[in-house]
């Protein structure tokens, strides 16, 4: 709406204010709602037109309440003291309302800023992380066969660290996008087991360093399920490499998969862990973002930023990510989705 069309729209409601005002009578008192059109034209235009409606909007109200319905008083300057405090009532309306978007606009400003930035910081860490691959896997293609034991662990741990890396950069990149509005799903039918196998084999390298063994559980009966694929991903990649972080070497990690108890046209997807658990006192905390408890800082490096993210990925589809835990009995983290008709 311009600004022009705005003025006339105020002016039309303080009218029709005025209007109801003069046909109610003088037994009942209109004078709060002249603040709409002041509190109306100070968001949409700016305060001066917002003290402009309260002047207006007071002074009818002296017409009003003096000429049209013929108000008597106790004293003469009783009517003038009504009108300023009801003036001063409807400007302070229209500065709040002004304060108001003024500090919506610069947080509006300052969430773009923040997301060009970690857009474009992204975009050139990605970009490194990618030529950093390139290049190992050219080196690793030139080793004479066999490769030295040695040295294929170091580039083992090369490729592995890169893929965290670019795990990290995603997951920032899709806070940014989440926190602008622009991220969208894009949701089609998929079957599940295929994204928890690429995200296990993602991570693969990770369990084998501890000797932590990766278990699937699924029906026999395949079960498609309606999501966005790379956000659902994202999620699960977050929540194994979580289980694999946190849970000591020689531990287990499951990814299951059944349908949902009172809801068969839903699934219950779940990844479970025997690491060191989650104090029950933290269990929401752990979702806030960059949260981690201290028993977590102590066992492994982190941001804790992908269990919120993975939350807000997980919510955007309608569902809910829970955790089931306590200090040193594992965690298990679950959620539903929709199957397929």
């Amino acid at each position: 709406m311009s600004k022009t069309k705005s003025f006339f729209a105020a002016l039309i409601v303080l009218a029709l204010i005025a209007s109801v005002d003069f046909l109610s009578g003088p037994e009942v008192n209109f004078s709060f709602f002249y603040l709409v059109p002041a509190a109306f034209a100070a968001w949409r235009l700016d305060f001066r037109a917002g003290a402009a409606f309260s002047a207006l909007g007071a002074s009818l109200w002296f017409v009003m309440d003096n000429f049209v319905h013929a108000h008597v008083y106790s004293h003469p300057l009783l009517p003038y003291w009504n009108t300023l405090v009801r003036f001063l009532f409807f400007l302070s309306g229209a500065a709040a309302m002004s304060r108001l978007k003024k500090a919506m606009l610069h947080e509006q400003q300052l969430a773009q800023t923040n997301s060009e930035m970690v857009s474009i910081v992204s975009h050139e860490l990605n970009n490194s992380l990618v030529s950093v691959q390139l290049a190992a896997s050219l080196l690793q293609e030139d080793e004479p066969a066999p490769i030295d034991p040695k040295r294929e662990k170091f580039y083992g741990i090369l490729t592995q660290t890169n893929r965290n890396m670019a795990q990290t950069v995603r997951t920032f990149l899709n806070k940014a996008r989440l926190e602008s509005g622009s991220f969208k799903l894009q949701t089609r039918e998929i079957e599940f087991r295929k994204l928890a196998r690429e995200a296990l084999a993602y991570v693969q390298y990770l369990a084998e360093e501890k000797k932590i063994s990766l278990k699937t559980t699924f029906p026999e009966t395949v079960i498609p399920v309606v999501c966005d694929p790379d956000a659902i991903s994202l999620a699960l990649v977050n929540l194994i490499t979580n289980g694999i972080k946190y849970t000591p070497a020689g531990g287990e990690l499951e990814v299951s998969l059944r349908r949902e108890e009172g809801r068969p046209d839903h699934v219950e997807i779940s990844v479970r862990d025997s690491g060191i658990g989650i104090p029950s006192g933290e269990l929401e905390a752990i979702f806030s973002g960059f949260y981690r408890t201290q028993q977590g800082k102590k066992t492994a490096a982190g941001t804790g930023l992908g269990l919120k993210i993975s939350k807000e990925f997980i919510e955007a589809h309608g569902s809910a990510l829970k955790v089931e835990s306590d200090a040193g009995k594992g965690a298990r983290f679950y959620f539903s989705l929709p199957t397929a008709a």
